[in-house]
């Protein structure tokens, strides 16, 4: 359907709105002149002869390929330059591939299409000559190749894709329209055998159809299939270099030899003025040079006098200026005073993005010219594949290391492609499928489909249901050991003096010393219990793993078990929750314990805080920064003990069996794992749970203390060290027991509780204790 437009009807004035079929404008112009080309691309052709517009001749035609080749073939600077283009596409991963912008057409592409693709371009052709040659473009402005083809088993084939010299192409043949149709191609191989082949009346020129070459025109500018050389840019800067060099060099043969002054004899005729003459002409330098002259002749040498002009400055000027021509200034750094390092990183960078425009360029011609063609002849009306460059340039490994550990699995999801791509990036042996899916189930990730993953959780269920009579026991006597869910706390209250190794303070008796025992006591075995719920599954993870090691007959697979990173993370998140709730707790008890004070005190006092207020753990508090790194901290910390703690067991005792039953192991074998792994979590995960909920407490005790004392000044300067709490005193903090300390001073760090000297290996019951001010009563 033609498109539709509107226009308002203006010349009658009534404001209709008219609509006009584009097919009818088309109609009312000139139509004919839109169908068809009328202009030219700008390049003359004379009898094949390309006439461009350069302006040098010596950088035209056959003439400037060769002016080209001398500048590659005799300056370090641009075959430095040349070199810095042609070896990352050299060293890049060429593949062939479906095409990525068409979904619907990969899709029909099979791997017989691609297989046949790589055969003819990786195995019958030397890829890499065919890559060398063709970037003789660079140089020589361009690049080209006869096709030849095989027919084997009713298929074509390509049998060689041979590189021509560009300094062979004679004529360029176009249609009207500018379209290059056939080339001239003068050889310099003898004539007879030319004319046997070919029977051509010039033995010397061959005419290649289009369908027959393939070209690479680097820098093309509207027809001129010459291209334009990367070097045309540099040109200037190494012709005048070239000269310098030509120029220094005769000076230093002056400076070195110096310049001969002969004195004819008084009565001199013609033949000694030609003699003197040959003897200058001649002078040169050499370990065994010398001269005769006849009697009353007088022979010097003048030495060259003055400091020599520095060319090397120029020289180093025109080195930088060949360079930018191929956008590669970072070839200089090191050789001049200026390039730092972040410089040279944003230059390579730039550098090779232009690289992978260069290799874009190139993967379309060879899509276009040689792979399309041959897919048509063997596979009609069936979609391509294409040819595509990959890991172009170098990867800084440190930045990519960097740039993984920050995005994490949050960004991207490990799998075997990327593993083996990192791999191949650091030189190491590649994974294959089965080693990857075996390292992600240790790890806790099945990396497998959702159809296997459904069959392996169906087996996992069935190899449970089996072993589930024989653990029942056994579990049942672990389920007993293990600390209850905590339930509803008591009612609060003060503990009786009778209850306590000594007579609490009048402070003391302001504190809520039972509700503060039940709290730390609840905390730690909330704490213990989700602790020993992912234990469990931390400990049927390993069993698995451990099995399969062991059936594998190989120490190194049992060492090889471990937890994945997800395991550790839903510890975490258990725990951290309740650290920062006995943090606020803590922030709490302080309120309590100044507002009874107030109260005992019988005057009005203004409170900085309302108790019904709960308190918030923010950043801005005092010390609340450091109490949620220290925090976080601790939590990681248990984490980490626990799992160590958890596989080295499972190692351990794998390995004993591993030692002692190879892979005739049992399921009560497999249950000894698990029970040893059990108790020793359980051990290690108590001591720390108490040591923990002390900490988490103290730290809100004093964060709020500080607050309370920022915002108004109500209580002392100092606090009083109590260890009331504590059933069994141990020496260190019965030694501290009721010593002062200025708020927040380094010694009131210092032996803030818990104890880091405590006999009872972090079950401190002790904190620190704040004095209502009596000049705050108003």
């Amino acid at each position: 359907m033609n498109a539709v437009t509107e226009k308002v009807d203006n010349a009658n004035g009534n404001g209709h709105v008219v609509l006009e079929d584009d097919s009818t404008k088309l109609k009312k112009s000139q139509s004919s002149t839109l169908l068809r080309e009328m202009g030219s691309g700008g390049v003359s052709f004379f009898g094949g002869l390309i006439d461009n517009d350069e302006f040098n001749n010596d950088l035209s035609g056959k003439k400037g390929v060769e002016t080209y080749d001398k500048m590659r073939r005799t300056d370090a600077q641009v075959q430095a330059l040349l070199y810095a283009v042609q070896l990352p596409v050299l060293a890049a991963d060429w593949v062939i591939q479906r095409p990525k912008d068409n979904e619907e057409e990969a899709a029909k592409i099979t791997d017989e299409h691609i297989a046949f693709v790589q055969d003819n371009l990786f195995i019958r052709v030397d890829f890499q000559a065919f890559l060398r040659h063709a970037m003789s473009c660079l140089w020589a402005g361009f690049s080209w190749f006869e096709k030849v083809y095989v027919i084997e088993d009713g298929q074509w084939h390509i049998a060689k894709l041979s590189p021509r010299l560009a300094s062979t192409l004679y004529k360029w043949w176009t249609d009207e329209s500018d379209n290059l149709i056939r080339v001239t191609q003068r050889t310099k191989t003898t004539g007879n055998r030319k004319k046997r082949v070919r029977g051509e009346s010039d033995p010397n020129e061959v005419d290649l159809q289009k369908d027959k070459i393939v070209v690479f025109s680097f820098q093309q500018e509207g027809n001129n299939y010459e291209g334009m050389s990367l070097l045309r840019g540099a040109y200037k800067h190494w012709f005048i270099k070239d000269n310098i060099y030509r120029i220094d060099a005769i000076r230093h043969e002056r400076f070195a030899i110096g310049v001969p002054h002969i004195e004819l004899p008084e009565e001199w005729d013609t033949d000694d003025l030609l003699a003197a003459q040959k003897i200058g002409k001649n002078w040169k330098g050499g370990s065994q040079s010398y001269v005769v002259t006849p009697q009353g002749w007088g022979i010097e040498i003048i030495q060259m006098t003055g400091s020599a002009l520095d060319v090397m400055s120029t020289i180093q000027h025109h080195n930088e200026e060949i360079a930018k021509a191929g956008l590669a200034q970072f070839i200089n750094f090191g050789t001049t005073q200026t390039g730092t390092r972040a410089l040279g990183e944003v230059t390579t960078n730039f550098f090779y993005d232009a690289l992978l425009a260069l290799t874009n360029w190139m993967s379309e011609i060879i899509n276009r010219d040689v792979i399309w063609p041959l897919m048509d002849i063997n596979f009609p009306n069936q979609p391509r594949p294409v040819l595509q460059a990959t890991d172009i340039g170098a990867i800084s490994m440190s930045e990519l290391l960097a740039a993984l550990r920050i995005m994490g699995d949050t960004f991207i999801t490990p799998d075997l492609e990327l593993e083996n791509r990192l791999r191949g990036l650091l030189n190491l042996p590649l994974k294959d499928n089965d080693a990857f899916r075996e390292d992600q189930e240790r790890r806790g990730v099945s990396g497998r489909t959702p159809d296997e993953e459904e069959e392996a959780e169906i087996a996992k269920e069935d190899r449970a249901e089996e072993r589930s009579e024989r653990q029942a026991d056994k579990a049942s006597e672990r389920k007993k050991k293990e600390p209850a869910p905590v339930v509803a706390a008591p009612p609060a209250g003060r503990v009786a003096a009778s209850e306590l190794w000594r007579e609490p303070t009048d402070i003391e008796s302001h504190v809520a010393l039972t509700d503060i025992e039940y709290t730390l006591d609840s905390s730690r075995d909330r704490i213990m219990h989700r602790v020993m719920v992912v234990r469990d599954e931390w400990t049927e993870t390993l069993r698995t793993g451990v099995e399969r090691a062991l059936a594998s007959g190989r120490f190194s697979e049992i060492m090889m078990t471990d937890l994945g990173s997800m395991d550790e993370k839903r510890m975490e998140n258990h725990i951290r929750p309740l650290l920062f709730e006995l943090y606020q707790k803590g922030q709490m008890t302080v309120r309590s314990e100044i507002a009874s004070q107030a109260v005992a005190a019988g005057d009005q006092i203004v409170l900085p805080f309302r108790l019904e207020d709960g308190p918030l753990l923010r950043d801005d508090t005092v010390g609340g920064t450091e109490a949620l790194a220290i925090m976080r901290s601790r939590t990681e910390d248990i984490v980490q003990r626990l799992s160590r703690k958890t596989v080295e067991t499972a190692h351990r005792v794998a390995l004993d069996v591993q030692r002692t039953k190879g892979s005739d192991f049992t399921e009560d074998d497999l249950d000894n794992i698990v029970n040893e792994m059990t108790s020793s979590v359980e051990k290690e995960a108590r001591l720390m749970a108490t040591k923990n909920t002390s900490e988490a407490f103290n730290l809100g005790r004093v964060a709020e203390a500080s607050n309370i004392a920022g915002a108004g000044g109500l209580i002392e300067s100092t606090a009083t060290f109590s260890s009331i709490l504590d059933d069994h005193n141990c020496n260190p903090c019965k030694a501290h027991d009721g010593q002062t300390e200025t708020l927040n001073s380094p010694r009131f760090h210092e032996i803030s509780p818990p104890l880091i000297n405590c006999e009872g290996r972090g079950a401190c019951r002790c904190m620190w204790l704040y004095t209502l001010k009596s000049s705050g009563r108003v």
